[in-house]
C-alpha cells in the first residue's frame, strides 16, 4: 500500500511538473522586447546557442532588409496541445508585425509534436501557405523525425528567409515551376552542346588525319618529343607524321602548362557547421536595445502539423 501511494505521489508530482512547464501565450518570454536583435525564444534550451545565435542573425536581417518582424519560439510543451491556435493567441497578444502587417511567427513544441509558421496578412502574398508547407515537408519534418531540433529549425527559417528575400534558386526548388516548365528546353539545350562538341572533335581529328601536302587521310605518327619549361612550367609537345599515299612528312608543334590545368588548391572552401561567423549589428560597447512590435494582424495564413 505504502509503495502504491509513493508511486501515485511520484505521479502526481510528475503530471503538475509538466503541466507547469507548459507554455501560454502569456508565460512565454518575448527576448525581443528586451533585446532587437533576438527573435529567438528557446526557453528550455532545446536548441544549441550557436543555432539560435545563427537564426537571430538571419532574422535580424530579414527585419532591416524587409521590415518582417518574427518570433521563432522552440519549447518542450504549450497548453491544449494546439501549435495552429497558439500562435494565433500570441499574435492577437503582442501585436507581433508592423504596420504593413509583415509578421512572422514559427513554432516547434517538441513534447507535443506539433509545428506552425504562421504569416501576416501583408506576407501571405510572398510566403503562401503551399509554399509553408513544402519548406515543412522538405525542410523541417525530415529532421524532426530524427530529433535533430537544431537542423530542423535553422533549415526552416534559412529557407523562409530566403524565399521572403526573393531567392530565385530555392522559389523554383520549391515551386517545381522552372523545372517542369523549362525542362525540354534544358534537355535540348544540353543535347545541341554534347552534339555541337561531338561534330568539334570530329571535324579536328579529321583536319588532323589529313596531309597537307596531298590532302588525303591516313598520316601515321612516326616521333613525338617532349620538352619540359620548368620555369614558365609549360610542356612543348613536337610531333612528326608521315604520309603513306606521298611520303611527304608532317611537323606540329604545341604547348601544354605541365599541370594541365588542375591547380585548384586553396580554391575549395573549408566545410563547416551552418552556424558559424555569425554576427549582428550594433556596438559591442552598447547595452542592447529593446524592440517594439507594431500591432501586425494575422489572418491565419501559413501552414502546420505534427510529426
Amino acid at each position: 500500500m505504502r509503495r502504491f501511494i509513493l508511486f501515485l505521489s511520484c505521479f502526481l508530482l510528475l503530471a503538475i511538473r509538466i503541466q507547469a512547464a507548459s507554455y501560454t501565450p502569456e508565460s512565454l518570454p518575448m527576448v525581443y522586447l528586451q533585446d532587437q536583435t533576438r527573435h529567438v525564444v528557446n526557453p528550455d534550451g532545446i536548441l544549441s546557442a550557436g543555432c539560435v545565435e545563427a537564426m537571430d542573425s538571419l532574422l535580424w536581417n530579414l527585419e532591416q532588409n524587409k521590415g518582417v518582424q518574427s518570433v521563432v519560439a522552440v519549447v518542450e510543451s504549450i497548453e491544449n496541445d494546439d501549435c495552429y491556435e497558439f500562435c494565433m493567441q500570441l499574435a492577437r497578444l503582442h501585436g507581433i508585425g508592423s504596420k504593413a502587417n509583415t509578421g512572422l511567427i514559427i513554432l516547434l513544441s517538441t513534447q507535443n509534436r506539433c509545428y506552425q509558421i504562421l504569416t501576416g496578412t501583408g506576407l501571405e502574398g510572398t510566403l503562401p501557405d503551399a509554399i509553408c508547407r513544402r519548406i515543412e515537408n522538405q525542410k523541417m519534418v525530415p529532421f524532426l523525425k530524427q530529433g535533430n531540433w537544431d537542423q530542423a529549425m535553422y533549415q526552416t527559417v534559412y529557407s523562409v528567409c530566403k524565399v521572403i528575400e526573393g531567392d530565385p534558386t530555392l522559389i523554383n526548388e520549391l515551386t517545381g515551376k522552372k523545372e517542369q516548365e523549362g525542362g525540354n528546353t534544358g534537355l535540348y539545350f544540353v543535347g545541341a552542346i554534347i552534339l555541337l562538341f561531338i561534330l568539334i572533335s570530329w571535324y579536328s581529328g579529321r583536319q588532323r588525319n589529313t596531309c597537307p601536302h596531298c590532302g588525303k587521310k591516313g598520316l601515321v605518327r612516326i616521333n613525338s618529343n617532349i620538352m619540359v619549361d620548368r620555369i614558365h612550367r609549360i610542356e612543348h609537345h613536337q610531333e612528326t607524321f608521315r604520309c603513306p599515299h606521298c611520303g611527304q612528312l608532317t611537323h606540329r608543334k604545341h604547348d601544354e602548362p605541365m599541370d594541365n590545368g588542375t591547380g585548384f588548391g586553396g580554391m575549395v572552401p573549408p566545410i563547416m557547421g551552418p552556424w558559424g561567423g555569425f554576427h549582428r549589428g550594433g556596438s559591442s560597447f552598447d547595452g542592447p536595445q529593446g524592440g517594439s512590435f507594431e500591432g501586425g494582424d494575422f489572418g491565419g495564413g501559413g501552414s502546420g502539423g505534427e510529426f
